[in-house]
Order: structure tokens, then sequence, then C-alpha cells
């Protein structure tokens, strides 16, 4: 029988640039109150409804609140997506630039 030929090579760089540090999961204080509403908000969204408890809870600890002014801008296109914002009252413009305009 012939001996197939690779299709595809993986490899992953270490050194310097592959540290591997224990995971340490950010927590900000909230009262109940407030970590109840982030639960609820989470559990019905489509990205957080197959976390379990613990996993839930390394999510809703990380959240910090946030207030802007009407006019400020919250995301800038091209921006890194690092942050989730659950907007609890008020609303937002989404906006797309197209060829500049």
């Amino acid at each position: 029988m012939a001996q197939k030929s690779r299709t595809s090579v993986s490899a992953e760089v270490f050194g310097k640039y592959h540290v591997k540090a224990a995971f340490e999961a950010k927590v900000i204080n909230k009262d109940a109150v407030m970590t109840e509403k982030i639960h609820e908000l989470l559990s019905s969204a489509f990205m957080f409804m197959s976390l379990d408890e613990k996993d839930m809870k390394v999510v809703i600890n990380a959240m910090d609140e946030r207030h802007f002014k009407q006019g400020e801008t919250v995301i800038e296109e091209g921006e890194p997506g690092e942050v989730l914002y659950i907007v609890e009252t008020g609303q937002l413009s989404c906006h797309k630039v197209i060829d500049g305009a």
C-alpha cells in the first residue's frame, strides 16, 4: 500500500513567547443585586448559555460598571475586541464607516 503524503503541518512556538502561567481571574466586587442582574442577562445570551455556574461566576466577577455621557464613543471601529458591554439603560447608535464616509 502506498504511503499518503502529509497534507498539513502544525506547530506551536516555544520559548520566551510561549510562557504558560496560571490563569488568575479578575474579581471586581459588586453587590448581590448587580450580580443577579448580570447573571440573568448573560444566561439568556447565546454566547453564555452553555457556561456552567463556575465559569459564569468567573465572567460575572470580571465585569465592571461603566457610565457614558450622551454622545460619547463607547467602541471605535478597528479597536481590539477586549470588552463586553451590557447596556442597562439608555441607547447606543452604531455606525459603520464605508469608503471613508
